[in-house]
């Protein structure tokens, strides 16, 4: 039975992000935080996708530079939103934790 009820969060679809989110609960602190920084209405899976990763302590490799990694253009001079999301989680989240494009990924596999 909860494994059922487990599942039905991790299932594809756009209605799959919204269950995911009810499941995280609006007080959490570590979303909370996310929100800050990736704050549009229709980032549901973007919030997710940075959640899960920062939770858990893992790297979340992301080419989508507008929404996670730099920020729109609209957002201006501001600090890269990826920096911002490491400095808003900063407390939040276990070390290791962090946001890379594919392209820095690969050149850490590769080393010097």
């Amino acid at each position: 039975m909860a494994d059922e009820s487990y599942s039905r969060y991790y299932s594809s679809g756009p209605s799959a992000t919204k269950g995911f989110r009810n499941f995280l609960g609006r007080q959490d602190r570590l979303m909370a935080a996310i929100r800050q920084v990736i704050f549009e209405g229709s980032k549901d899976a973007d919030r997710t996708f940075v959640y899960v990763a920062f939770k858990e302590g893992q790297i979340l490799i992301s080419n989508d530079e507008t929404d996670i990694v730099f920020g729109p253009d609209w957002e201006g001079r501001q600090s890269p939103r990826r920096d911002r999301l490491l400095r808003e989680t900063r407390r939040l989240r276990p070390q290791g934790a962090n946001i890379l494009t594919s392209q820095e990924a690969y050149a850490q596999i590769q080393g010097p």
